[in-house]
């Protein structure tokens, strides 16, 4: 059983997001433009390297919406849903959440 169960977690563990990396370039058929990927977010860009000069590179945006959202958004999403309750709900004096756990969940938070 113990065999088991690290043949089937181990793999979870060793192959995670972290090992990708997040910026990939793709060829085109134009060898001056390419193809950059946020491959979090899914946004995508076209980059064009110049010969002669630096006034010839750019990077123009092709799909700015993102397809998926990174931990950092999530989490600022979720802090500022959460500051959102203890100010609008929370904070009345009839409240659903006790005293005494008010004040043990914001020793926690």
């Amino acid at each position: 059983m113990r065999l088991l169960f690290v043949l089937l977690f181990v793999p979870l563990i060793s192959f995670g997001q972290e090992d990708i990396e997040r910026f990939k370039v793709y060829d085109t058929d134009n060898i001056y433009t390419s193809i950059l990927l946020d491959s979090a977010t899914g946004q995508t860009w076209q980059l064009q390297i110049g010969i002669s000069d630096d006034s010839s590179r750019m990077k123009s945006v092709l799909s700015d919406t993102k397809q998926a959202e990174t931990l950092k958004d999530i989490t600022e999403t979720v802090d500022s849903n959460f500051k959102y309750w203890e100010e609008t709900y929370n904070s009345k004096p009839d409240s659903i959440v006790s005293v005494e756990d008010k004040a043990y969940w914001n020793h926690i938070l």
